[in-house]
């Protein structure tokens, strides 16, 4: 019985990681022989896990050689580098054994150093118990990180990674005390260690709330300072904007001054081409949008007058946006990626060119349609939409992340091509 319930836990420890990765991270494109090899790593490594655990509770050499091959195994499955990997399943492991000598530590104080030597070296309910709370308080931990940070962990390790390894440096640190502890044959050192151990986690798990207040911190004062830029931007703009009006009132009394003496000498043509002329500079006014969110007013504005500049019509119906449950980088992403891309294809229709954006502000959530003209020539592989560009190397991300986008918000991306007419539509739930 006891064989069994190890080998559960040895199952636990052994897949956990990857479950976690699967909410994370996505997954790399591998070939039939690839995925024969990972799962074969897979399996090799969890048997080997199960005879090591039926001998001594922890060895530091096998959690050095366990951790490396997890981390090749995690770097190979998903889209992480080597190095990102190796230092979130090194924290990971170092973690989780800490937890059982810590725990073992202070059975062992409670007990003594004979407890604590058989339940290092056989395989007893007690260690079973022990194994099974710290790999608990593990998946509980691992858990708080999906809530707090969801897709955001790898980014996370990416602009930390000092701080990951400083943090893994101190779980090696303090393992290799526990090593001092069981050559001990007297025990002395166990008081000390136990105490050593208590103040280690404690002052990693104040580092990471620390941290952590930083981080958001960062963060909200990163938000600001896109909304203030944002805002100038558009302050700007609506400044421009008034002053090309002006100009255009201003001189209207001597356009119309023009026109009737253009009329009264009988130059009935030259005054329809005087008129289309000043049609075109008005048209050269970008409409003003105000849709009660400064990210999206600026975006929108920015957008438009790249559309006037490649001669596109771009009409927008927009609703108010003030809510704002929705995050201003998820905008910048959802509202950018669609405009950019129906831009491009708009640009590269055959005939009239233009674009219709919709956003409907429902109770349920947010509506986004982008309609625009095209060629009617796109690439799909694997149910994908891909760049049509010569070099598509770096391009053709722009619909996944869409797609990543509208997940956060529990809603969809659908999009299709019909007579020479793209549309995409983004539902964002509330």
């Amino acid at each position: 019985m006891n064989l069994v319930l190890q080998i559960a836990l040895c199952f636990w420890e052994i897949f956990l990681p990857f479950c976690s990765g699967e909410k994370w991270l996505r997954r790399r494109e591998m070939t039939a022989a690839g995925k024969g090899v990972w799962y074969l790593g897979m399996t090799l490594s969890f048997l080997l896990l199960i005879l090591q655990r039926s001998s001594v509770l922890y060895s530091r050499w096998y959690l050095i050689f366990e951790a490396a091959v997890a981390a090749l195994l995690f770097a190979g499955r998903f889209r992480i580098a080597r190095r990102d990997a190796g230092l979130l399943i090194g924290i990971f492991y170092e973690g989780m054994y800490g937890l059982d000598l810590l725990l073992l530590l202070a059975l062992g104080y409670a007990r003594g150093v004979s407890y604590m030597r058989l339940t290092q070296e056989n395989l007893t309910l007690d260690r079973i118990v022990l194994c099974a709370v710290s790999r608990g308080i593990v998946t509980a931990g691992v858990w708080c990180l999906a809530r707090a940070f969801g897709d955001r962990i790898l980014k996370l390790c990416e602009r930390n990674r000092k701080i990951f390894l400083l943090i893994l440096s101190m779980q090696h640190l303090s393992l290799l005390r526990c090593d001092v502890v069981f050559a001990d044959e007297t025990g002395q050192l166990m008081e000390r260690s136990l105490l050593l151990f208590f103040l280690f986690y404690l002052f990693l798990i104040f580092f990471l709330l620390i941290y952590r207040i930083r981080e958001k911190g960062e963060h909200e004062k990163s938000v600001l300072e896109q909304k203030a830029d944002a805002a100038q931007q558009k302050y700007d703009a609506l400044v421009e904007e008034e002053r090309k009006r002006d100009l255009l009132v201003h001189d209207m009394r001597n356009h119309l001054i023009v026109l009737r003496s253009m009329l009264e000498e009988g130059e009935t043509d030259r005054a329809l081409g005087y008129i289309e002329g000043i049609c075109r500079s008005v048209s050269k006014i970008p409409h003003r949008v105000e849709t009660g969110n400064t990210v999206v007013d600026s975006l929108l504005h920015e957008k438009a007058e790249r559309a006037g500049e490649q001669g596109i019509r771009f009409r927008i119906l927009a609703e108010d946006l003030a809510d704002g449950f929705v995050e201003d980088r998820d905008w910048c992403c959802i509202l950018g990626n669609l405009l950019d891309n129906a831009l491009e294809g708009s640009r590269k229709a055959e005939g009239e060119r233009w674009i219709i954006l919709r956003l409907e502000n429902r109770p349920f959530g947010i509506v986004v349609s982008v309609e625009n003209s095209c060629s009617g020539r796109l690439r799909v592989s694997e149910g994908k939409l891909k760049s049509t560009r010569e070099d598509p190397k770096g391009h053709g991300l722009g619909m996944e992340s869409v797609a990543f986008s509208a997940e956060k918000y529990g809603g969809t991306f659908l999009y299709e091509c019909e007579n020479n007419v793209f549309l995409a539509s983004v539902v964002l739930y509330r």
